[in-house]
């Protein structure tokens, strides 16, 4: 199971609570935004040569121009190569920030995503569906190989190695798993949202679409009034 989730650069530079809501996170993405690679080195004590100190970040913005484009690795990207304090991420990313030649390695955490006052905050469950063929020349193996693949020591396999979060509520509090996703505890209380697919079936793509196209288009700086109802409509003909 995938489950969207907040990392965030844990340096001294940096709050090391992370931000709990939408407002706190926006507040110190901008307190954040101009500063010269020079001046966030020397906070952290570091040294930088002269011609980084001229480079400057998130001018005018909290974001690059191009964030509402991304794809996951694109967003890994920027944030391994510590281009980003900030990223929304799969929980695989954790693994990948960790690898040993990760630049990151052991600097960041992960957080629930931020959420409005008076509300829970929310992930998006994602994950990988495992099924036999119909036409499929060996279906009693490829039954026996999706049972091992389903099973307890797959699964922790797969935690321990890739960071991927557990279908297997027992796999997930065994000691192995704990160690090496100790963000687990963190967000055991978020409500997990699933995508919509049981009500738009095959049409899914098109409702997705509709919907993350209307979101770039307001975090671009459109209008959302007229936006949301394009979004609404679209989505409405793709309902069966």
């Amino acid at each position: 199971m995938d489950r969207g989730a907040l990392d965030v650069i844990t340096r001294p530079v940096l709050p090391m609570t992370p931000p709990a809501t939408e407002e706190e996170l926006l507040a110190r993405a901008r307190a954040y935004a101009g500063l010269t690679v020079g001046q966030l080195a020397r906070s952290l004590g570091a040294k930088v040569p002269e011609d980084l100190r001229r480079a400057k970040g998130w001018v005018g913005s909290i974001s690059p121009a191009g964030v509402t484009g991304y794809a996951e690795e694109e967003a890994r990207n920027a944030f391994q190569g510590g281009n980003a304090a900030f990223m929304r991420n799969w929980p695989y990313a954790y693994a990948a920030g960790n690898d040993e030649k990760s630049p990151i390695k052991g600097k960041f955490d992960v957080a629930p995503l931020p959420h409005n006052a008076g509300q829970k905050s929310a992930g998006t469950v994602g994950g990988w569906q495992l099924g036999v063929s119909k036409f499929s020349k060996s279906p009693d193996a490829a039954v026996e190989f999706v049972r091992y693949l389903a099973s307890p020591a797959s699964v922790k396999y797969r935690a321990v190695i890739g960071s991927f979060v557990p279908t297997i509520l027992s796999v997930q509090s065994d000691p192995d798993v704990v160690k090496a996703l100790p963000f687990l505890a963190k967000v055991k209380d978020i409500s997990l949202v699933p995508r919509p697919s049981n009500l738009t079936g095959a049409r899914y793509n098109e409702a997705s679409i509709a919907f993350f196209q209307g979101v770039s288009e307001t975090l671009q700086g459109k209008d959302p009034g007229p936006i949301l109802k394009q979004v609404e409509q679209r989505i409405q003909r793709a309902l069966p």
